[in-house]
């Protein structure tokens, strides 16, 4: 059961969240903003909803009226998840119900709570309606093929039985009803936000035995018995021989499979050891315990604690993971700021962790991080919002957002930059200097638009000013160079200084060297309006306004920039849907660059 999209509303700084759909493509969302913005929240709400116990302060409360929470959540029906057979025997129905489940693509589950544990789940109105709809269709077929009544005489010689009767469908069966049934099919939600189920030190078999569950530790302890199969609270009775095999036998399981499961390098040394210790236990200790140590050099026994907390976050994360796959064919997993404790390599390879995981399970995380942000896949990103009078509202990245929240767009920008950082690099023989990121995405895509295989690359400047430097190093590297510029008054201030610093104001030679685009005052006026709309429909460019003027109010120059490459990288958008004006306006600057740009010997 995959879930499609979810809707928030009066949970902590969340009055209406909006529809959340999760990418069409993968199973991977991101929510991305400012600090209090909402994202925490919007993790927990849908870890409540499935738990069915709201977290503590969940509830919006102004003056003396509380608003209860609701999550609405929409999953789709794919191939054989549903025991139909189960279902029909669950809510009392005939077989014939059966045809209505087999048809359902999708539905909605409703969750409202009504105080602190306690809540109602329920589908939307739609599918009861739908449902409904089904019972009566059936209903009115048995009554049309009711057999005829007997007769008096009939009756006498069947031994008085009476008039047949026919046995309808209960068309009163509640939507509430059958939330609940279908809510037992979905998949199942974990949370991983903190760092209460790090690995302990030492737990007592006493607490396992006992179910002390705010324990330090005793989850990441139970999630490795789950992991192993085994139940620590039998070891004290087993004989010494036994229980050391036992252990020795528990210690190479679960370092062998961590080691070899999850090889993203993000530790330096791959060989680390997991070490599970048994003490009888003194007279100062409450009896028999668990001793957990990590080895990363021989006879070196370090407690958890003595090692990183990036560590610490992630073998924590691992032996959760495994418990809970170990039970779910799938899962839909939470995390809140995942690469909180680990450095910029190990972020970038926890993100090619959820890739693996993705394959399947959906993965919804929260993070500031730009090095947790695929910028190939800006599809998956979630702005995150909080307005003073709307409050926390989550929006496309391409949203019309106000000046003060602008740096909720920082890690997505950041994270196009580092992409680009690691694009191209000034080794290449033949480049084209372009004034800035935005230039760089729209000049490779329509270069692959328009067929153009000329081994040349483009390098972004960051801004017209500084194009002069990039210039210098290709000057100075003995590589062949030119530049594009925009027509408007910086570009041509540039353009002017270049000409009077390296060319003696000689302009023959200057133009042989840089294209400005005449009459074009920025990238996005290569173009016309149509065709940017075909990267988000809903961003309503039009004819009224510059589209260099429109694009900052839909996400910002870098990011549209980069979902029009992506889509064009994808194949999503074509040749034949780019406008001629479009076409003929890069074939102007192409035209230019495959005359100019020589070879330098």
């Amino acid at each position: 059961m995959k879930l499609n999209n979810f809707r928030i509303q009066n949970y902590k700084s969340i009055k209406d969240s909006g529809v959340c759909y999760l990418s069409e493509n993968d199973n991977i969302l991101v929510l991305a903003g400012q600090n209090e913005s909402g994202k925490s929240s919007i993790l927990q709400a849908l870890a409540d909803f499935y738990s069915g116990e709201l977290h503590p302060y969940a509830m919006r409360k102004f003056d003396s009226t509380t608003f209860f929470p609701s999550m609405d959540c929409t999953f789709n029906v794919d191939g054989g998840n549903l025991d139909i057979n189960q279902i029909l025997k669950d809510l009392a129905l005939p077989e014939e119900m059966g045809e209505y489940f087999r048809k359902l693509d999708k539905f909605i589950i409703i969750r409202v709570f009504t105080s602190q544990t306690e809540s109602i789940l329920r589908v939307d109105d739609d599918t009861h309606n739908e449902f409904i709809t089904a019972i009566k269709k059936i209903n009115e077929k048995t009554r049309k093929n009711k057999p005829p009544s007997k007769t008096e005489g009939q009756e006498k010689e069947d031994g008085g039985e009476g008039i047949n009767e026919i046995k309808l469908i209960d068309e009163e069966l509640s939507k509430e009803d059958l939330g609940d049934i279908l809510f037992s099919y979905t998949t199942k939600i974990i949370f991983f936000d903190d760092l209460r189920n790090l690995l302990p030190e030492k737990i007592y078999i006493s607490s396992l035995i006992n179910n002390e569950t705010d324990v330090d530790g005793y989850i990441a302890v139970k999630n490795i018995e789950t992991i192993l199969g085994e139940d620590f609270t039998k070891f004290s009775e087993l004989e010494d021989g036994v229980r050391e095999s036992r252990r020795e036998t528990c210690n190479r399981t679960i370092t062998a499979d961590f080691n070899e499961k999850w090889k993203q390098q993000i530790f330096s040394d791959s060989k680390t050891k997991i070490s599970i210790q048994f003490n009888q236990g003194g007279q100062s200790d409450k009896g028999p315990y668990l001793n957990f140590f990590i080895v990363t050099k021989e006879n070196e026994y370090l407690i958890p604690q003595q090692r990183s907390q990036g560590f610490r976050w992630f073998l924590s994360f691992y032996l959760r993971l495994k418990a809970e796959s170990k039970a779910n064919d799938k899962l839909i997993i939470l995390f809140d700021e995942p690469g909180l404790f680990l450095h910029s390599k190990a972020q970038n390879d926890m993100k090619n962790l959820f890739e693996e995981l993705a394959q399947k399970d959906q993965i919804i995380y929260s993070t500031h991080s730009p090095y947790l942000i695929d910028s190939d896949h800006l599809n998956r990103v979630r702005l995150i919002l909080n307005d003073k009078n709307d409050g926390t509202k989550i929006e496309k990245i391409t949203a019309k957002i106000s000046d003060n929240q602008q740096d909720a767009l920082k890690p997505i920008a950041d994270a196009v930059g580092l992409d680009i950082a690691h694009c191209f690099s000034l080794i290449s023989k033949k480049n084209v200097i372009v004034e800035g990121i935005s230039d760089f995405y729209y000049f490779v895509a329509m270069k692959k638009i328009l067929e153009i295989n000329d081994d040349f690359s483009f390098i972004p400047s960051v801004g017209a000013t500084q194009v002069h430097l990039l210039m210098e190093l290709c000057i100075g590297w003995g590589l062949s160079w030119l530049i594009i510029f925009d027509d408007d008054s910086q570009s041509n201030n540039a353009y002017r200084n270049i000409k009077k610093n390296f060319f003696d104001n000689k302009e023959n030679d200057v133009k042989k060297k840089i294209y400005l685009t005449k009459d074009i005052d920025g990238i996005e006026n290569m173009f016309e309006s149509e065709d940017l709309n075909l990267v988000d429909s809903s961003a309503n460019f039009n004819n009224s306004e510059k589209n260099s003027v429109h694009v900052k109010t839909v996400g910002g120059k870098e990011l549209y920039s980069r979902l029009f490459f992506e889509k064009v990288n994808s194949g999503e958008i074509k040749k034949t849907q780019i406008s001629r004006e479009a076409i003929a306006n890069f074939q102007k600057s192409f035209d230019f660059i495959q005359t100019n740009l020589i070879l330098l010997n």
